[in-house]
């Protein structure tokens, strides 16, 4: 049994020029120059080819289904036409489906397609599952993502800033609270004429483990002034003011009137160049130092305290105080040099806080307005809207 290699088939350019030799040839042998004759002769030389070519593809069919031969494997055949008696393996054959003893559920070509959720979720074996997951994940690579909408183009951090998309960033925490607050008194801060983001994080405490922890404090305290005064020593007034808050704090704590919370309050600021930065910076600071709510700014925690003022919930500083109820409730900003209604129309922005103008002066008591403006600066355009 002889053994042929394989030959790369002859392009349709070289089977039509082998003909035209061919016919040339014939022609000139039988000396015809008629216009038909050759004409006719082009014809039946095409058609002989053609047959030739089905006869050799149909004897290399008839091989292949008598050999039994499998998917992948090749046929060489000879150069007479006949059929080769002897296969030449594929170099890259096409690997079975695993059935594992069982009907395969899918084929590659349409995976997908005939993929039926509640039909065929059961019957998937694992190495089908894991080619599901695999797909799944590098769709999911390619789409874009609520993150990818709204992440910054650039983000430089240093010790004290950020620089976000050429904006410079600063954040600061609070550490010490007065003894006192009064109603609303973060509105100024609230209202700052700047790009100011501000997160509050209240943690709630159990009543009974405080009150065990102030039972203790104040015997310690009055342990304490008990020494001072068989010492002879002056009283102290800070000692003496913090048992009577921390009485006061426990029984309304037992009575239910109160609870306790932790609280921890971070700002963030942000300006176009760094002198701007430092300028609010400093106006932020002397509005709290006012009220004697003491803040500083975190320096070498700068990613960690931008994040924490992001709108994702996530405390990363931890920097918390000790608040019950009342003061807690002060620093809930519920007033707002705002000028929005639950419905209406927007009117404009309000240039002290930039919060929008929305209101329905149709549904107040009184609908009458007065609008006061320089000349030309579109008085009449605005009432016509």
């Amino acid at each position: 049994m002889s053994e042929e290699t394989n030959t790369p088939p002859s392009t349709t350019t070289d089977q039509i020029q082998e003909v035209g030799h061919e016919v040339a040839k014939e022609i000139m042998a039988d000396g015809s120059t008629e216009k038909g004759g050759f004409l006719d002769n082009i014809k039946k030389m095409w058609r002989a080819h053609i047959d030739k070519n089905k006869a050799k593809a149909e004897a290399r069919k008839a091989t292949l289904e008598d050999q039994g031969s499998e998917a992948g494997q090749g046929v060489s055949s000879k150069g007479n036409g006949n059929p080769a008696e002897s296969t030449v393996p594929n170099p890259n054959p096409v690997p079975p489906i695993p059935t594992n003893g069982k009907q395969p559920l899918i084929v590659e070509a349409d995976f997908f397609e005939n993929f039926d959720p509640k039909k065929d979720l059961k019957k998937l074996d694992p190495e089908t599952r894991k080619r599901i997951k695999d797909a799944e994940k590098l769709f999911q690579e390619g789409t874009s993502t609520m993150k990818d909408l709204i992440a910054p183009s650039s983000m430089e951090i240093t010790a004290r800033t950020l620089n976000l998309n050429g904006k410079h960033v600063k954040s600061f925490f609070v550490f010490n609270y007065p003894r006192f607050l009064d109603a609303n008194w973060l509105s100024q801060v609230i209202n700052f004429p700047t790009t100011l983001d501000v997160s509050i994080f209240i943690y709630p405490e159990e009543s009974g483990h405080i009150m065990k922890v102030l039972r203790k404090k104040v015997a310690e305290m009055r342990s304490t002034m008990r020494i001072q005064k068989r010492k002879g020593m002056v009283e102290d007034v800070g000692l003496e003011t913090a048992l009577q808050d921390a009485e006061e704090l426990r029984g309304n704590l037992q009575k239910g009137v109160e609870r306790f919370f932790q609280i921890g309050l971070y700002f963030t600021v942000y300006a176009d160049t760094k002198d701007q930065l430092d300028s609010i910076s400093k106006q932020l600071e002397t509005v709290l130092g006012g009220k004697l709510v003491m803040t500083r700014t975190a320096d070498f925690r700068t990613e960690r305290a931008f994040n924490t003022t992001l709108p994702q919930c996530t405390d990363e500083m931890e920097v918390i105080r000790n608040m019950n109820t009342g003061p807690a409730s002060t620093i809930f900003p519920f007033v707002s040099n705002d000028l929005t209604s639950n419905q209406g129309i927007l009117y404009g922005l309000n240039r002290h806080n930039n919060s929008l103008i929305i209101m329905d002066r149709f549904g107040l008591e009184n609908a009458n307005s007065v609008t006061f403006a320089k000349s030309g600066a579109g008085k009449s355009y605005a009432v016509k809207l």
